[in-house]
């Protein structure tokens, strides 16, 4: 079993790329997990003294990549088979030119070409299983396959390497489970005043004596916004102060945003469902708000605002499936950190939302507190870095040996 390593036990070499070249292969770098979990490890990556690359067709967070990191663009938002064998070509010029060491790939349409390209090169594969991914028939269960075809296969939670496993027993030996971490300098109820706590409700036009329970993520069905609304529904009429913030970027889903709504209008909610769009300031949303949720249809691999929710010290709501599972201790279990209810089920997600509402302040406090101390011993970012720079160090040698 691999020990995980602290961030301050793996130390700088004396100059840049002195441990080796990774070059992180995905489709874009806008919002979501998967990009921000890539620029996480770009950052550990030139602290700890190697040389980072980022291929991706870019985004807003390019900018956000460090000092000494590297953004390389190329066309791989595609799952055009044509346009990506055409990448592979792509990729193996950039590993030859930038002497690569490893290839990380975080998706699978680039993937693909990434896989091709690293044993033609014969350099290290390496993927993270960030996604679910349907898989309905055999077409997709082999499209899906490539990211269980790294020398290395980093799960994002336990619940994914189980995952993993069932449905490609052939990778049992490569699956590293490490969960996706949280920067708990950033997400720090300390650092959050109150001057950016009524900012951020002025924002949303809601008060500061409302309760407000907070969705934050895509514009998605997936997510589960529309049970989330018609739970609301139910407890308005006896809660009014219930202020239900669905913070997110509705990207190419415009129409999905528009139903939403048409929902709330139809059961008469515009005072009480907020979607203020795109959230880049996250702890201080979580600050500003009484409650997270998270209450997606199909299971979160990890679910990051699960622990980001509770970094800010606030319990969290969320479907008991996924990485749920091992994110959030639901109650009435010693120690709980949040509640957990059905898939879909809008009565229990009620009941919850209910119950979370009738605590006091402080017992919610109390519930919040538990939760960040939790999260932080378990779901780090310096944990996930310093496990993920491991593997790279790892792969490196035994190659070499």
């Amino acid at each position: 079993m691999r020990q995980t390593r602290a961030m301050d036990e793996i130390k700088p070499n004396r100059g840049p790329g002195a441990n080796g070249t990774v070059l992180q292969v995905l489709p874009e770098l806008g919002s979501g997990g998967v990009e921000r979990t890539a620029v996480d490890v770009s950052r550990a990556l030139t602290r700890a003294g190697w040389t980072s690359l980022v291929a991706s067709a870019g985004g807003r967070l390019v900018a956000e990549l460090p000092e000494g990191s590297h953004h390389i663009t190329l066309p791989l938002a595609t799952k055009n088979p044509l346009r990506i064998a055409a990448n592979i070509s792509r990729i193996r010029q950039v590993i030859v030119e930038h002497k690569v060491d490893i290839v990380h790939a975080r998706s699978r349409a680039p993937a693909w070409s990434a896989l091709a390209a690293a044993r033609r090169e014969g350099v290290a594969f390496i993927t993270t299983y960030h996604g679910a991914y349907g898989q309905s028939n055999p077409a997709k269960g082999f499209y899906n396959s490539v990211m269980a075809r790294g020398d290395a296969v980093i799960a994002n939670s336990a619940w994914t390497a189980e995952l993993v496993k069932k449905r490609c027993p052939s990778a049992i030996d490569r699956i590293i489970p490490i969960p996706r971490g949280t920067d708990f300098a950033r997400f720090n109820p300390a650092r959050v005043n109150e001057d950016q706590r009524a900012a951020m409700r002025t924002h949303w036009g809601v008060a500061a004596s409302d309760f407000i329970l907070l969705l934050l993520g895509r514009i998605s069905p997936i997510k589960g916004q529309e049970n989330l609304i018609r739970a609301a529904a139910l407890v308005v009429p006896e809660q009014p102060a219930l202020k239900i913030v669905i913070a997110g970027d509705a990207g190419s889903n415009p129409g999905y945003a528009d139903r939403l709504q048409s929902l709330i209008a139809d059961l008469d909610l515009g005072d009480n469902v907020i979607l203020p769009g795109l959230c880049t300031q996250p702890e201080v949303a979580f600050a500003a708000a009484d409650c997270g949720a998270m209450v997606s249809i199909k299971p979160e691999t990890f679910g990051r605002t699960a622990i980001e929710a509770a970094a800010m010290e606030r319990p969290a709501v969320v479907t008991d499936h996924g990485g749920a599972t091992e994110t959030v201790i639901g109650a009435p279990l010693e120690g709980f950190t949040g509640w957990k209810v059905p898939n879909a089920d809008v009565e229990a997600l009620t009941k919850a939302i209910r119950e979370v509402i009738a605590l006091s302040p402080a017992q919610r406090l109390e519930i919040g507190k538990r939760a960040r101390l939790r999260a932080k011993g378990k779901f780090s970012l310096q944990r996930m870095c310093a496990d993920t720079l491991a593997v790279y160090a790892d792969t490196l040698a035994n190659r070499r040996a």
